[in-house]
């Protein structure tokens, strides 16, 4: 999304969503610079943190960690702990969005709005984290996070015992992959912690993707 996050770049997403035709003198030029120069964006663009990408560091430095390169926890655990400062404060947990304004289909979400597609890495990388060094910050900083998901992303109802979660606390989205991205963490959740809401709304969320299963299991 570097190029995308731009001035141009925005403008043009907005327009496609839009109206197709009317964008494609901004989007072609744009899309064929993202595929064909990728390498402009370090020379024109900042480079930014990524909490989604900090997580993932995380789990793969635990893996080396496991496979006998011992260096690699201290790294972890440094960056575990730069995660938890990187956080935004007024929600009910530990939460993280992009680096950069998303125009999108529903509008225009501002840089630092939280979003459900970041905090099941972040909860992931925690745990895994505690469970290498039983250290209860992380795993606190887990619950943090599992409470964030819980208590501050909406529920949509659409039957008697299913649910669509939103993107943010700022939509009421229906979306299949968010639902099934909240529905995994809260399990983890209710696992470690056995805080009932943490069930309920997993076990509302993933009713809601059943429901909308194909016949061929799409």
């Amino acid at each position: 999304y570097d190029i995308w996050a731009t001035r141009p770049g925005l403008l043009a997403r907005r327009l496609y969503y839009h109206s197709k035709p009317l964008s494609l003198p901004l989007v072609a030029p744009l899309t064929a610079l993202d595929i064909l120069f990728p390498q402009v964006r370090a020379v024109c663009l900042p480079k930014k943190r990524y909490a989604i990408a900090d997580a993932q560091i995380i789990l793969g430095y635990l893996h080396l960690h496991r496979a006998g390169e011992s260096a690699y926890l201290e790294k972890a655990v440094f960056l575990a702990e730069d995660l938890v400062r990187q956080s935004m404060p007024g929600y009910a947990g530990l939460a993280w969005g992009y680096p950069f304004d998303w125009q999108n289909n529903r509008g225009l979400w501002k840089k630092g709005t939280p979003f459900v597609t970041v905090a099941p890495y972040c909860l992931e990388a925690f745990l895994a984290l505690y469970d290498v060094t039983k250290k209860s910050e992380f795993l606190d900083a887990a619950h943090s996070v599992a409470r964030f998901l819980a208590y501050d992303i909406k529920d949509t109802p659409v039957s008697a015992n299913a649910s669509a979660a939103s993107y943010s606390p700022q939509d009421s989205t229906q979306v299949l992959n968010v639902s099934a991205y909240r529905a995994f963490a809260l399990f983890e959740a209710y696992d470690r912690f056995r805080e009932a809401p943490f069930l309920e709304k997993a076990s509302k969320n993933l009713e809601f993707i059943l429901q909308n299963k194909k016949n061929d299991g799409s």
